[in-house]
C-alpha cells in the first residue's frame, strides 16, 4: 500500500529542499528534538492541517485534498540572522516553485504566508521563519495513497 499523500507530499518536498546553498543537507521532517547547533542552518517540514472535499459521485469519486505544508526555517547566530533567513526564503520559495519535480503528484503547489517564530530558548537558533505552501492533491476515495491526476 503506498504511503498517504501527505508522507508523498512532505518527503518529496525534502528531498526537492535537500542541497539549497544555504541549508545544504540539514532538511528534516517532523523534526521535533532539540535543534543542535551543528545542525544550523536547517529547515524542518511538517504536513500541517487539511482540507478534503469529494469532487465527483459514484464508485470512482475523486476527493479533493488542500493540504499546508509547514517549512520552519532556522537560522544560527550571526552577525544578521534576518539576512539569512530571507537569503534561505529565497531559496525555498524558489525551489518550491512548480515543475518537473511536481508532476504526477500536485495539481497545484503555492505559498500562502511567512510567519516570525518566536521559540524563546535563545540559544543557537538566533532566528526562524515558517514558510506555508498549500498542496492540491486528488485521490480516489478510500485510497488516500493512491494520487490521480
Amino acid at each position: 500500500m503506498p504511503d498517504h499523500v501527505r508522507i508523498q507530499a512532505r518527503d518529496a518536498i525534502k528531498t526537492q529542499l535537500t542541497g539549497l546553498d544555504t541549508t545544504g543537507a540539514n532538511a528534516f521532517t517532523d523534526r521535533v528534538l532539540r535543534i543542535q547547533a551543528s545542525d544550523l542552518p536547517c529547515l524542518s517540514i511538517s504536513v500541517g492541517d487539511e482540507a478534503i472535499e469529494r469532487l465527483s459521485m459514484g464508485s470512482a469519486a475523486r476527493m479533493g485534498r488542500n493540504i499546508q505544508i509547514n517549512i520552519d526555517l532556522m537560522a544560527e547566530d550571526t552577525d544578521d540572522p534576518t539576512d539569512q533567513l530571507h537569503d534561505m526564503l529565497s531559496e525555498v520559495e524558489t525551489a518550491m516553485a512548480p515543475g518537473a519535480w511536481t508532476a504526477g503528484l500536485f495539481l497545484d503547489l503555492v505559498p500562502r504566508g511567512v510567519s516570525v517564530v518566536l521559540d524563546g530558548e535563545g540559544k543557537a537558533i538566533a532566528g526562524r521563519l515558517m514558510v506555508t505552501f498549500e498542496a492540491e492533491i486528488h485521490t480516489a476515495l478510500g485510497a488516500p495513497g493512491v494520487v490521480l491526476s
